[in-house]
């Protein structure tokens, strides 16, 4: 559910070329007082001009759950991801020397990992996740790979990005983007996911362009017996500054119905 009269759900950019991407990253502090991610998408897309901007927004703002933010400021050249709980909130940047950042549906504010300090916020979502050991970064690291963790979100999808991030550096054009965002290999079991074939696990075959089998549920009546298929409701490609994007939204994974190219500024244009 989200609210009466909202425009977005979980991720766009603004006139003024700041873009933002909600991750889910379950924490065990969780409240019902605060703002969820519809709530934040729109604060973000109409009020912030800056990355300063969003992370005020978060830390001035109650939360209701875990969810990480990808948040990017096309005029600054900067970008962060901004971890959030009920509790918490944690901004993780770019490495050291590294003009790259990605996030996917897990926390890394891990101190240590990735040039990160501050607040561990990988033990608020251990005991979410069901991760064995995460007394060390390598411990950490070894406990997401466990291939029959059935609560762990996916993180061979981290791991592919920052191969394909690392392969493309400095060459990410829309073409590219489309590339990467469309990739199915898995990095965990070195194979490809066939284009109709859903993963077998959180751990086994999840790849960036993500099919998952079909979950069984039983709610009360009237509804019954009904059955939820996960995978990329849309996908984007964009750049802030100029307005450009490219979206897909066509299929079920968004990706394999192709991407369509857009204008903000022009459609903003036209309606003033």
């Amino acid at each position: 559910m989200t609210y009466p009269g909202m425009i977005g759900l979980d991720g766009g950019v603004n006139e003024r070329g700041l873009e933002m991407m909600t991750q889910l990253s379950s924490m065990r502090q969780e409240s019902m007082a605060g703002c969820g991610i519809a709530v934040f998408t729109r604060l973000l897309l109409t009020h912030a001009a800056s990355l300063d901007d969003a992370i005020e927004i978060f830390s001035a703002t109650p939360r209701c759950a875990g969810i990480a933010y990808h948040v990017a400021d096309a005029g600054a050249k900067t970008a962060a991801v901004v971890e959030t709980s009920a509790k918490m909130v944690c901004v993780r940047y770019p490495e050291p020397g590294v003009k790259a950042l990605w996030q996917t549906n897990h926390s890394n504010c891990y101190p240590g990992w990735m040039g990160y300090t501050g607040y561990n916020m990988v033990a608020d979502q251990a005991p979410v996740n069901d991760l064995k050991d995460i007394g060390t970064i390598e411990r950490w690291q070894t406990s997401l790979r466990e291939p029959y963790n059935f609560f762990v979100q996916a993180p061979s999808r981290f791991e592919r990005y920052r191969e394909l991030l690392h392969e493309y550096y400095g060459n990410i054009t829309v073409e590219n983007a489309v590339r990467i965002l469309g990739d199915c290999y898995d990095p965990y079991t070195k194979m490809n996911r066939p284009r109709n074939f859903p993963s077998w696990t959180n751990n086994i075959l999840c790849t960036i362009c993500a099919l998952y089998p079909d979950f069984t549920y039983q709610a009360e009546a009237p509804v019954g017996e009904f059955k939820a298929h996960v995978g990329n409701m849309w996908s984007l490609v964009a750049y802030p500054e100029t307005g450009d994007m490219w979206l897909a939204i066509n299929d079920f994974p968004a990706q394999y119905g192709g991407y369509e190219h857009f204008n903000l500024k022009e459609l903003l244009r036209r309606f003033r």
